[in-house]
């Protein structure tokens, strides 16, 4: 329950992401990155690939940005974006795309066209 109204997995077993769920999904670098990566790829992919594929858009080329990133990712990002409905863990260590991933994509993509 959120404010007093039931929560879109209680109620819509294949929900739309309201609004606000998609903008705190893509309030951090890190998560823009791993929805516009895992967006491409069509099968799941192990969390140090996508902190690799995160560090390099981001710059960030050593093991040790690697290993902070996947550690980020692992422990903050990558629940967050579960919760969301964005992403799902198919075991331990592999990730993959949702069916809405591609909505907050378009997001990401379309919403600093309107900050230019």
């Amino acid at each position: 329950m959120n404010n007093g109204t039931a929560n879109w997995r209680e109620t819509d077993p294949d929900p739309q992401l309201d609004l606000d769920t998609i903008l705190r999904a893509v309030n951090h670098s890190y998560r823009r990155h791993t929805l516009m990566y895992l967006n491409v790829e069509n099968e799941p992919q192990p969390v140090a690939d996508v902190a690799t594929a995160v560090g390099e858009e981001l710059e960030q080329h050593s093991d040790s940005d690697r290993q902070q990133i996947a550690l980020a990712l692992r422990h903050q990002h990558l629940p967050l974006l579960g919760e969301a409905g964005l992403v799902e863990w198919t075991s331990r260590d592999l990730i993959e795309s949702t069916g809405i991933t591609s909505d907050a994509v378009r997001l990401i993509q379309n919403v600093p066209k309107y900050f230019e």
